[in-house]
């Protein structure tokens, strides 16, 4: 499988021309600052690193797809942002990242189309989950693992989870 590194304030595309025959790169190390735009292709990353504190932005464009692996390691307060764009689509389980690596993640809808596939962490125990922003539709938030989705004060939330909250304050 490929490994993709992008080195700190590094910027990479990915698309036809580049990606990898079977659209997967086993291991990714994505450096402080750096920026990936996936263009147009479906690719499943492996075992991913965050090096170094900080954030570092991953964006799809033209109607690309992610699938998220295993978070390997992830420096104290580092995150991503991802940006999902027109006819483009998320897919990441929070159960094979760290906590407190997914409560520093961020995902912006800045399309109408864009589509987030997820899975909330199994223990409860664990109740971080990413940042919010944009405006996705009740329809493009999907639970991989059945439910619905909801946003509740910029965070993502199971809806049951989210009326629980709403229960206890008021």
């Amino acid at each position: 499988m490929a490994t993709l590194k992008l080195a700190a304030h590094q910027t990479e595309i990915i698309g036809r021309g580049n990606a990898p025959p079977e659209g997967e790169f086993g291991e990714v190390l994505l450096g402080y600052q750096s920026r990936l735009l996936i263009d147009a292709v479906e690719l499943s990353f492996g075992a991913i690193t965050l090096e170094r504190i900080g954030s570092r932005t991953v964006e799809l464009i033209n109607g690309a797809c992610l699938r998220l692996g295993a978070l390997a390691f992830a420096s104290l307060g580092a995150g991503v942002l991802y940006r999902i764009g027109a006819r483009c689509t998320l897919e990441f389980d929070a159960n094979l990242s760290e906590p407190e690596a997914v409560s520093h993640t961020t995902i912006v809808f800045v399309h109408a189309t864009a589509r987030l596939r997820y899975l909330p962490f199994a223990n409860p125990l664990w109740r971080g989950s990413p940042r919010i922003a944009g405006s996705p539709g009740p329809d493009m938030l999907e639970h991989m693992g059945g439910g619905r989705l909801e946003v509740d004060n910029g965070r993502l939330a199971d809806a049951g989870d989210a009326a629980d909250a709403a229960e206890a304050q008021g």
